[in-house]
C-alpha cells in the first residue's frame, strides 16, 4: 500500500527532519542495580545523540536532523533522565472511551486467531489479509486514546482504572495484542503532531506497534535489532519495516527473507586507563559479565575449578572474581548461593551497576562472557576495548567477536573448559597481554564506536532520502 502524508508537510529548511529513537523500557530491579536494559538504553541514546551531533542536529542535504530519544513512562525513563541522558517521555495509551476500548479488543482478538503456533502471524491463513486491513483501517480512524503514566505490561494490572474495565461483564482483560495496538495509536499520535520522518524502534514491542503506526503514513521505520528474540509479531514487523538494522551477522541472517538489512555492530568508545579501580587492588581480577544469564553460574562455577586447584599447588597468584553489572536481589542472593557452593563467595566480589563500567573493564585481566545465548553483550566489545584478555561461549555472535585467536572460545556450560581458558591466560602474561592487543585490534578494526556512528548515519540518511523522494 503506498503511503501518503498524513501529517502537515513543512518544506525547505523551515523545520528540521525528525527521527524519532524508540529506546528500550521496562521495569528495572528494586535495587539501583539497574542492570543490562538501563545499560542498553544509554548505549542507544549515547549513539544517536552523537549521531545528531552537538545539541542532537547536524546538517542534512534539505535541513538539519534532529534525533528525539523517547521511552515509555516507567523506571527506565527515570532512571535515564536521573542520568541526565536528554529523554522525551511517551507515556503509553489506552482507549478513553467503552466503543473503542471493545473495538481494539475485538481487533486484538482477530490477530490472535491468525497467529501460529509461534506466535507470529500465519500469511497463509486465508482471512491473515482481511484481519490485518481491519487493522490498517482501524489506524486511519480518530480513535481517542487517554496517555497515561502506567508502565507498558502484560498483564492487566496497569489497566485499572482505565475504559478496559468497561468492557461487558465476563470479559478477559486486555491481551498483550491489545495493548500493542494501543501502543500503536500512540506512537501514531506522536508521529503526527510532531512531524516525525523516520522512527528507529529499538525496543521489539514498539517495533511492532510502530509497524501498525505508520499505516498510510510516509513517515520511514527502522528496526533496530540487538538479539535474535522470539518475538511475537516479529514477521509482520520485519515486512513492514522500511530498513532493518542487525547489531550481528547472525542476526542479519534471521531477517535474509525481507531484504534492506544493514549490519551496524555495537560500538565500544575508547577507554580511559586512567580512571581509578572501583575496589582496591588486587594481584588478579577476573571479571564475569551477563548475570541475568545462566553463564554467570557457569563462570563461578568455573572459578571454583580454578581456585582448587590452585589450592593444591601453592604458592599461586590468587585471582578476585568480580560480578559486573545489576541483578535483582533474588539473581544476587542466587549467585552468592553459588559461589558459596563453589567454596569462593570469600574471592568474590559484585560490582553492581556502574555507568562507568567501560572504565572498570581497565582493571580486569581477564574476562568472562559464557552465555549460552546468541549474541554477545555490549559489556564484551567494552571489555575488548579495554585490552581484557577474553573468553566467551561458543555461540554465534560470541564466536564472531571472539574467533581467529582473538579469544578464548569454549562449550556452552563446560565449566572445566572456562576454567582452564582462564588459567592459561591468568599463568601465562605473554598469552594474556597477546590476547589483549588482539581484542583492542578487533575493536578497532570492527568495533570502533566512530565505525557505529558512520553505520546509523548511513541508514538514517538513507532512509531521510527516500522520505525526500516522497515528498516530491
Amino acid at each position: 500500500m503506498a503511503r501518503t502524508p498524513a501529517h502537515t508537510e513543512i518544506t525547505g529548511a523551515s523545520r528540521p527532519h525528525r527521527v524519532l529513537l524508540l529506546l528500550p523500557s521496562g521495569r528495572l530491579p528494586r535495587t539501583g542495580d539497574e542492570g543490562i536494559l538501563l545499560a542498553h538504553a544509554k548505549h542507544l541514546a549515547g549513539a544517536f545523540s552523537d549521531v545528531g551531533g552537538a545539541g542532537g542536529a547536524v546538517a542534512a542535504d534539505d535541513g538539519a536532523v534532529e534525533v528525539i530519544a523517547a521511552v515509555r513512562a516507567g523506571d527506565v525513563g527515570v532512571a535515564l533522565r536521573a542520568a541526565g541522558v536528554p529523554v522525551t517521555p511517551m507515556p503509553s495509551a489506552v482507549p478513553r472511551t467503552r466503543g473503542d476500548a471493545r473495538l481494539l479488543t475485538d481487533l486484538a482478538a482477530d490477530i490472535d486467531r491468525v497467529k501460529d503456533r509461534r506466535g507470529f502471524i500465519d500469511p497463509a491463513l486465508p482471512i491473515t489479509r482481511q484481519v490485518l486491513s481491519r487493522v490498517e483501517q482501524a489506524m486511519r480512524l480518530d480513535v481517542s486514546i487517554e496517555p497515561t503514566r502506567a508502565r507498558w505490561a502484560h498483564t492487566s494490572a496497569e489497566a485499572e482504572g482505565h475504559p478496559w474495565h468497561m468492557l461487558p461483564k465476563g470479559q478477559p482483560p486486555p491481551t498483550e495484542t491489545a495493548l500493542v495496538l494501543a501502543r500503536a495509536l500512540a506512537i501514531r499520535q506522536f508521529v503526527i503532531s510532531r512531524n516525525v520522518d523516520v522512527i528507529v524502534a529499538a525496543d521489539d514491542h514498539d517495533v511492532t506497534a510502530a509497524a501498525f503506526a505508520v499505516t498510510d503514513l510516509s513517515t520511514r521505520l527502522v528496526w533496530y535489532v540487538q538479539q535474535v528474540s522470539a518475538l511475537r509479531f516479529e514477521a509482520e514487523a520485519a515486512g513492514r519495516a522500511d530498513a532493518i538494522v542487525a547489531v550481528a551477522d547472525h542476526v542479519a541472517k534471521r531477517f535474509c527473507d525481507y531484504g534492506n538489512i544493514e549490519v551496524v555492530r555495537n560500538g565500544a568508545r575508547p577507554v580511559d586507563p586512567g580512571q581509578p579501580s572501583p575496589l582496591p587492588a588486587d594481584d588478579m581480577v577476573v571479571g564475569v559479565m551477563g548475570l541475568d544469564d545462566e553463564g554467570a553460574d557457569v563462570a563461578i562455577d568455573a572459578f571454583g575449578v580454578l581456585m582448587r586447584r590452585r589450592s593444591s599447588s601453592p604458592p599461586q597468584t590468587a585471582p578476585t572474581l568480580w560480578l559486573i553489572g545489576g541483578a535483582t536481589p533474588r539473581r544476587r542472593l542466587g549467585l552468592f548461593r553459588r559461589a558459596l557452593q563453589a567454596g569462593v563467595a570469600h574471592r568474590v566480589r559484585h560490582l553492581g551497576h556502574r555507568d562507568a563500567a567501560a572504565a572498570v573493564w581497565g582493571h580486569v585481566d581477564v574476562a568472562v562472557f559464557c552465555s549460552g545465548a546468541a549474541g554477545h553483550d555490549v559489556a564484551l566489545v567494552e571489555a575488548m576495548a579495554a585490552g581484557c584478555a577474553c573468553v566467551g561461549a561458543d555461540v554465534d555472535g560470541v564466536r564472531d567477536v571472539l574467533g581467529d585467536g582473538v579469544g578464548a572460545v569454549v562449550a556452552v556450560g563446560d565449566a572445566a573448559a572456562v576454567a582452564d581458558a582462564i588459567a592459561g591466560f591468568i599463568d601465562h602474561a605473554g598469552a594474556r597481554a597477546a590476547a589483549g592487543e588482539n581484542a583492542r585490534a578487533r575493536v578497532d578494526a570492527h568495533h570502533h564506536w566512530s565505525q557505529m556512528l558512520l553505520g546509523l548515519q548511513k541508514v538514517v540518511s538513507a532512509q531521510l532520502g527516500a522520505r525526500r523522494l516522497e515528498r516530491l
